[in-house]
């Protein structure tokens, strides 16, 4: 029988999923995920480059710190209202750069 998950469950696993990927160590076990999450993306010369589904574009280094790194995957993920979508993101990220 399947399990029915309110949002704030569904939301948690996605911020989780986000923060285990912004210390991703191999890029391109990074990017395979982020191409996933937003359609197309690519990484080169260290900064990746991506096309969501629905037409926006951007890119940023692969190498910058954790937290520019969340904000740009959840950006690129859902738009301007990533801070209403995601709101634990920023405080897991913290927690777990402590933890590192």
């Amino acid at each position: 029988m399947h399990e029915l998950r309110t949002y704030e469950a569904i939301r948690d696993i996605f911020e989780d999923k986000i923060v285990s990927m912004c210390f991703e160590p191999d890029p391109q076990v990074f990017v395979q995920w982020f191409r996933v999450m937003v359609g197309s993306a690519t990484i080169e010369d260290d900064v990746v480059l991506y096309r969501t589904i629905d037409g926006r574009t951007g890119g940023f280094d692969f190498r910058c710190d954790p937290s520019t790194k969340a904000v740009m995957v959840a950006f690129a993920i859902a738009g301007m209202l990533w801070t209403s979508i995601f709101p634990g993101l920023m405080r897991k990220i913290g927690k777990t750069w402590k933890k590192k």
